[in-house]
């Protein structure tokens, strides 16, 4: 009896430690696309897609995880915005990866590399829109070795 108590109370905390996470969490969306043996093809776009309510002040971040394998200090992404299929606003990012002296420049984990691009700060989301983040790679490379993840995500400010 004592321990069904027992397990009845920490099923209680813990369920609402997750609902204080949710009420909490600042992030609106956030999705990522793993790429099959660390290759981005050139034509290889990819899109993320969401419905949106009302928010105002929003930060839009894109983010990545690349491996030994990718052999540039940066990695340029070609950015498109579509609200209900119409484009309204591209944009080219340099996300600078190593420092001049071959540091880099966000944390790593052994050979993988983590990184993250502050792409839109105060972005304001129409109510009820179908937004769609379309990123495609804009190396010279057809192919880029060693890119594992590509992620957007979607912040209250």
């Amino acid at each position: 009896k004592m321990k069904k108590k027992f397990s009845y109370i920490i099923f209680l905390i813990l369920l609402g430690f997750f609902l204080i996470s949710l009420f909490f969490s600042d992030q609106i969306f956030s999705k990522k696309h793993d790429f099959k043996s660390s290759i981005w093809e050139l034509n290889d776009t990819l899109n993320f897609k969401f419905t949106s309510k009302s928010e105002l002040n929003n930060n839009v971040v894109l983010y990545g995880k690349i491996n030994q394998d990718y052999s540039f200090a940066n990695i340029y992404l070609f950015a498109e915005i579509f609200v209900d299929n119409i484009k309204i606003k591209t944009d080219t990012l340099n996300c600078v990866l190593y420092d001049s002296y071959g540091n880099p420049r966000h944390k790593n984990i052994g050979n993988i590399q983590l990184f993250k691009k502050d792409y839109l700060n105060n972005f304001n989301f129409e109510d009820e829109k179908q937004y769609t983040f379309k990123i495609a790679h804009g190396m010279r490379e057809l192919n880029l070795n060693g890119i594992e993840t590509i992620g957007l995500k979607i912040k209250r400010k």
